[in-house]
């Protein structure tokens, strides 16, 4: 593997007291500051778990990366012995279901917005692992790096079991791990191309009561975007008209709306992307 990166950024356990939490936290990140356009790069996390934990968990692993880059692999090692991850789809449950589970990349996204030309991916291990003392893994990331210049701060997310967001010691984050590309043809977070259909996560979020919600449509279509409570049921139609390509932004309010989950959907022509935002009163 070649990789072109002629800078590492190291991040100890000292950096961030908000990742030294009971439950698991990261010893350290180490990726690249730089890499060219199309290389492939390796990204190394250490995380310790907690003292012990006799329910065998599978262990999740969110990334978030450019829209143009590519995850190559997610593998590990250390006091659980070598083991492989799969991708974990946008609407899937982890493998330890609970009532507080659902799809997970909306879940992160919620609480942790990507931003424009950003978004979250999940991984979770193969196989469950319960332990009786403090444990370590050693993660390794293996990523292509897109063709869009520009410096992004790329995410990584943990967690050992069920997700609560109520309970910090479930999961660790680290956000804003800056990298910068070189050698593409076009400026990232100046230049936003339309070569493609998608929905960004609605800001605010949490949100009270209005939000914006903002898409992109690659051509001419007819666009629906609704709104649907919990259970599946319409809340209101923002839009419902046939447009042409570009970016478009829609303000949302909840002001008669309890608080709660909602979801909003985009529909233009055969592509369709649903999404969770989070009204709190």
């Amino acid at each position: 593997m070649k990789v072109k990166a002629t800078k590492w950024i190291v991040f100890a356990t000292i950096l961030i007291g908000m990742l030294m939490l009971n439950g698991c936290k990261f010893e350290e990140i180490v990726q690249p500051a730089t890499a060219t356009a199309g290389d492939e790069i390796t990204v190394t996390v250490s995380i310790s778990t907690s003292d012990s934990d006799v329910d065998a968990k599978f262990g999740l692993f969110g990334l978030m990366v450019p829209d143009d880059w590519t995850v190559d692999s997610v593998t590990y090692g250390g006091d659980f012995g070598n083991g492989t991850t799969h991708f974990l789809p946008p609407d899937s449950a982890d493998g330890y279901p609970s009532n507080l589970d659902y799809g997970w990349v909306d879940s992160i996204e919620a609480h942790f917005p990507s931003g424009d030309l950003m978004h979250w991916e999940v991984y979770e291990s193969d196989s469950s692992y319960s332990w009786a003392t403090k444990s370590y893994i050693d993660a390794t990331i293996l990523m292509t790096v897109g063709n869009t210049n520009g410096t992004y701060g790329l995410g990584y997310f943990f967690t050992e079991g069920s997700l609560d967001f109520t309970d910090p010691s479930y999961y660790i984050d680290s956000l804003g791990n800056d990298i910068t590309v070189t050698g593409g043809t076009a400026i990232g977070n100046e230049i936003k191309v339309l070569n493609k259909f998608n929905l960004s996560q609605n800001y605010p979020n949490p949100f009270n009561p209005t939000t914006h919600i903002s898409y992109s449509i690659a051509e001419k279509a007819l666009v629906n975007l609704t709104v649907y409570d919990l259970f599946g049921s319409e809340i209101a139609k923002l839009v419902n008209e046939e447009k042409g390509p570009g970016n478009y932004d829609i303000s949302f309010s909840g002001e008669n709306l309890p608080s709660g989950i909602y979801f909003y959907k985009l529909q233009a022509g055969k592509m369709i992307e649903t999404r969770k935002m989070v009204l709190t009163k």
